[in-house]
């Protein structure tokens, strides 16, 4: 596309010197009287103004409390392929595995690793983070996301039997809001997985379809390496707590029609949630936030986008448009309360909820 432009931009630059200046040419053949500068040839202006982004190097760590043995994921990482590895660890470290090594170490304590990308361009990029092989890590429980790929998250609860289940938020490959639930996983060595299920309506009830699972590796209390796979797509990415965890935090149901959820993030002063509802069939989920309080009122967001689905090339943030509002009747720390929503999609489908008696799942 950029060697058209240039060459339209040269183009016109010799008609409007033509025009400019008539005395030039010979009238009588059509031919300049003075030879003109030879033009460069477009595709050298094209490849000499190509500017290629440095690579940036990252990764991702998971360590197993028990034996002092890591695992390093470099899939972070970007730049021009091929990427090169060069892995930096302590002494007394032993390494080996290529790529994506793995190192046990000595003893317990905090140690500084390094990666050193170099790409198909000859640039470099290097990163170092701290890596405490021994420390055994329970999540945060609220909203996790990735804040470089601003619209999906993943909200994250305990459950009464010592467990942790999951809701995530994201988009089709059309770029409609979607939403999966989780089966209740257990943490082990810092890591913590579950089946993924996608929820449709029939009409009356929501219909559970195996579709992946979940996975979360965590590198502290607040930060991880977040794997999925649905429907045949997996990918891995960085995800951080982002807030939640307090009072009125959890996943909220009707218990008299079952198969849509309120999920509510509260912590210092703010009061989120995300009503999963559905869009005929089809699972749709919209957020909106205001202040804390036993009864709010609040605006609902419904967001959309190319580039958002799980393994797509992230295009930029979702663009928003309101579809309604919910009002939620809690007290705290209560495990019960009452909820309304009016809900009218882009599409013009409805989802109306008068006021309901909802039951809190999770802790």
């Amino acid at each position: 596309m950029r060697t058209v432009l240039l060459s339209s931009v040269v183009v016109l630059s010799v008609l409007a010197a033509c025009a400019n200046d008539p005395g030039s040419f010979d009238e009588a053949t059509g031919t300049p009287d003075t030879p003109m500068e030879p033009l460069a040839e477009p595709s050298s202006l094209a490849s000499a103004s190509t500017v290629l982004a440095p690579p940036q190097a990252d990764f991702s760590w998971w360590c197993q409390p028990g034996n002092l043995r890591c695992y390093f994921d470099p899939a972070w990482s970007t730049g021009q392929p091929p990427l090169q590895f060069t892995w930096i660890f302590p002494p007394g470290a032993y390494s080996a595995g290529g790529d994506a090594p793995t190192a046990s170490f000595s003893r317990s304590g905090t140690y500084s690793v390094t990666l050193r990308v170099r790409d198909a361009l000859g640039q470099e990029s290097t990163v170092t983070k701290p890596v405490s092989p021994a420390s055994q890590y329970r999540p945060l429980p609220g909203s996790w996301s990735n804040s470089s790929r601003p619209g999906a998250s993943l909200d994250f609860f305990a459950t009464p039997d010592g467990g942790y289940t999951a809701a995530w938020y994201t988009f089709t490959p059309d770029g409609a809001p979607v939403w999966y639930t989780t089966g209740i996983g257990y943490w082990y060595n810092n890591s913590w997985s579950a089946p993924l299920y996608l929820s449709t309506w029939n009409g009356s009830s929501n219909v559970l379809t195996y579709v992946g699972s979940l996975k979360l590796m965590l590198m502290s209390r607040s930060s991880g390496a977040f794997l999925f796979t649905v429907n045949g797509v997996s990918g891995n990415e960085p995800y951080t707590y982002q807030g939640g965890g307090f009072e009125r935090t959890g996943a909220w149901y009707e218990p008299a029609f079952s198969g849509w959820g309120l999920n509510i993030q509260e912590n210092s002063g703010f009061y989120g949630a995300k009503v999963a509802f559905y869009e005929g069939s089809q699972p749709r989920w919209a957020e909106g936030s205001t202040t804390s309080a036993p009864s709010v009122s609040m605006n609902l967001k419904w967001m959309s986008g190319p580039g958002l689905c799980p393994g797509c090339t992230y295009v930029g943030p979702p663009s928003v448009q309101y579809v309604g509002s919910v009002s939620i009747q809690i007290p705290s720390y209560s495990t019960s309360g009452l909820t309304k929503m009016n809900i009218t999609t882009p599409s013009g489908a409805q989802w109306v909820r008068p006021w309901v008696n909802v039951v809190k799942l999770t802790q």
